[in-house]
């Protein structure tokens, strides 16, 4: 009987190990997954503000060579530059009034997008 009892509490400590083992293991995919996510997340985010930087630097540039092509058509340099700010300053204006929504949509959009890939690879069905 006491053969018995040891072979049962061997096999307990083996399966309480295992669990143990495999808590262990899970809890380090959860880690895993979720700085994956983040990065994803982060990854996007860094690529659509550089985007963003990139696009702002082209439009200033082709502002300014406007402005001065404006201002030479017109002999003065001044009115063109003045010109080309007040179309920019309504660009911004139609661009806050109607895309606000449309912008805050699509960040969000895109980022969670980017989330539920990066969870569709990792659990397949």
């Amino acid at each position: 009987m006491e053969i018995i009892n040891q072979s049962a509490h061997s096999r307990l400590e083996e399966i309480a190990r295992n669990i143990g083992e495999y808590l262990d293991t899970r809890w380090e995919i959860i880690q895993l997954n979720v700085t994956e996510r983040g990065l994803s997340a982060v990854t996007t985010l860094v690529s659509g503000l550089l985007l963003t930087l990139f696009g702002s630097i082209i439009l200033i540039f082709a502002g300014i060579g406007t402005a001065i092509l404006i201002g030479q058509w017109l002999e003065n340099p001044a009115i063109g530059f003045f010109i080309m700010a007040m179309f920019m300053i309504v660009m911004m204006i139609l661009a806050l009034l109607f895309a606000r929504n449309y912008i805050h949509t699509y960040i969000t959009d895109t980022v969670l997008e980017s989330i539920k890939d990066d969870e569709d690879e990792t659990y397949p069905s």
